[in-house]
């Protein structure tokens, strides 16, 4: 028989031998069970469908307080942020960092359309049907004061701000024409 601990069980001892301390511990317990958010690692990532296979990063805790690592997710959606045509991606590498979101219903059969669906099973919150949101989850490379778009080390940006676009980079390289209504100056040798 497992040695329970009490204080790994949340149990206050003035709940003992009481309804309302066998209520909360019986909710808890349920709580427990259903899944929400938790951080994970990319072990792989696929670009053509834009499924990520993650290590879940909390590891579930036994009575005992003995550790075991958490389950692996296969083949999730990673989240696009987009719309009207457009979309930001991410080249996602292995070790890379996120979060996945279990999803209120079941969604394995909107994802072969795309369109109104009834839940493929009848799971409720629970990582078999869920989608990972790629976070850099450190200090960003540098701050800014309006929206950036950079590397890791910040070597590499494109920063929106109140007064202008700025492109920090060794080398820009423009595919096609270039249009420029307004004056060019330029520091530096011009080659042409």
């Amino acid at each position: 028989m497992t040695n329970y601990n009490k204080n790994l069980l949340n149990i206050s001892p003035a709940d003992n031998d009481s309804m309302a301390g066998l209520l909360q511990y019986s909710m808890q317990e349920y709580m427990k069970t259903i899944q929400s958010v938790l951080p994970a690692k990319v072990i792989n990532y696929n670009a053509s469908t834009n499924r990520v296979s993650v290590q879940l990063l909390i590891n579930i805790l036994t009575t005992s307080g003995e550790q075991i690592p958490n389950t692996q997710l296969a083949s999730i959606p990673v989240m696009l942020l987009g719309g009207g045509g457009y979309c930001i991606s991410f080249n996602l590498q292995q070790g890379d960092l996120g979060w996945v979101i279990a999803t209120d219903r079941d969604i394995s059969i909107f994802l072969q359309n795309y369109t109104a669906s009834a839940p493929g099973v009848n799971t409720i919150k629970n990582f078999s049907s869920s989608f990972f949101i790629p976070d850099q989850m450190q200090k960003a490379a540098t701050s800014n004061p309006g929206i950036a778009v950079s590397n890791a080390s910040g070597s590499v940006k494109i920063t929106l701000g109140s007064d202008g676009i700025e492109i920090t980079s060794p080398l820009t390289t423009i595919n096609g024409n270039l249009l420029v209504k307004g004056n060019i100056t330029a520091t530096g040798t011009i080659t042409p």
